[in-house]
């Protein structure tokens, strides 16, 4: 519930603005400005919109779908286009500042010339169009893979897993998009395959067609996984239990052997998860319980901030998701804020992290500057070294 309001109230302030700035400045015909104004509201609101759509069964089929999908489409839209407007002008007022301070200030350049402004609101919403189109495509690309390369004097031959993190599968994913990265992680042959939360996002009965898909990832030990934030709020206990008939191994605050190798994998809870009961906290000692001390220990942790709490003398490689990368550039910045860890590869505490871009998309099936991936591991025995 506070989610919802929180999102209310940005949604409203950022509609305000945005409505503000394209319209409530120029002579439109008061039809335009509602119209307009509509739109953008309609956009801002869209997540809650989907939500209502859904739950109060007010269209259903394929119907509700596109219609959903069209409106995550405008509120990525939207989105692109307030943050273009705001650094548009905050680059429009630093310009004309530093104009007035050198004596060289006109009209032609002063933000407050409504011509010009209505000039520049024309420029800024091609160019948030054309940018929401690139993402639109970006999105519904396939995943890359993504090669990372671990050496360790802890094995005696070289391994292959894969992470996929992220996919954010709802009813409207196309069982196709599924497939495809299924076959990408099959490809690989890898010897396990880590799925680092968020693999779901609807209700259990809701997606069984992609379910059908995804059960037919292999990997020769087996799938391994934590569970992330929109594993709960699709009802975890099902999901729980789905997985398990899945075969694969959801790993709460719990570590395996992988076959006879001298891997070790764990898993912890997510963040948002580990607040629901104290019964699953996160609790690395208990994750360890059964480690050996000569073992590669593989932590699988759907956020990366937990790798402030651990170093290399517990494990070896974090391997996280969550973050999406930003998704939608410049969300980069505002993710950032609030994870330090972003994506790519860190050395943190004697421990190496990786945070992938994740194989999905959360929201508006858009990606700005962040690629879909899937991570390709290779574990090379230190005396294979070259």
């Amino acid at each position: 519930m506070y989610f919802f309001i929180a999102f209310a109230i940005v949604a409203i302030a950022c509609s305000a603005i945005t409505i503000k700035t394209l319209v409530g400045y120029n002579d439109m015909r008061l039809l335009g400005k509602l119209g307009i104004s509509l739109v953008i509201l309609a956009g801002w609101f869209a997540p809650l919109l989907a939500c209502g759509i859904y739950k109060f069964n007010v269209l259903s089929g394929e119907l509700a779908d596109y219609l959903i999908s069209a409106l995550y489409y405008l509120f990525g839209f939207c989105f692109i286009l307030i943050m273009l407007i705001l650094v548009r002008d905050a680059v429009w007022y630093l310009i004309y500042g530093l104009a007035k301070m050198l004596g060289l200030s006109s009209w032609s350049i002063n933000p407050k010339n409504i011509s010009v402004l209505n000039h520049a609101n024309v420029v800024v919403t091609v160019l948030s169009l054309i940018a929401a189109g690139i993402a639109a495509y970006n999105g519904n690309m396939a995943p890359r893979e993504k090669l990372l390369v671990y050496h360790t004097p802890k094995l005696a031959k070289d391994m292959t897993f894969v992470q996929v993190s992220d996919m954010h599968i709802t009813r409207r994913t196309p069982v196709e998009y599924v497939e495809n990265i299924v076959n990408l992680v099959n490809a690989q042959k890898p010897d396990a395959i880590f799925l680092t939360g968020d693999i779901v996002d609807d209700k259990l009965n809701k997606i069984q067609p992609q379910l059908q898909a995804l059960s037919k990832l292999k990997g020769r030990y087996g799938i391994l996984a934590s569970i992330g934030n929109h594993e709960l709020y699709s009802g975890i206990n099902s999901w729980l239990k789905a997985f398990k008939d899945m075969g694969i191994w959801v790993l709460f605050n719990k570590g395996v052997q992988i076959g006879k190798t001298p891997v070790y994998v764990a898993g912890i809870p997510d963040m948002n998860t580990s607040m629901v009961h104290p019964s699953l906290n996160v609790d690395f000692p208990r994750a360890l319980k059964t480690a050996k001390d000569n073992q590669y220990k593989i932590l699988l942790s759907h956020n990366p901030e937990f790798v402030d709490y651990i170093n290399g003398s517990l494990f070896d490689l974090q391997l996280s998701g969550h973050t999406h990368g930003g998704q939608i550039f410049p969300f980069h910045m505002m993710v950032k804020y609030s994870n330090k860890y972003l994506s790519g590869q860190y050395q943190v505490n004697g421990v190496n992290l990786y945070v992938t871009n994740g194989a999905g998309t959360w929201g508006p099936q858009m990606r700005l500057f962040a690629p879909a991936e899937i991570a390709v591991i290779k574990l090379i025995a230190e005396k294979n070294k070259k």
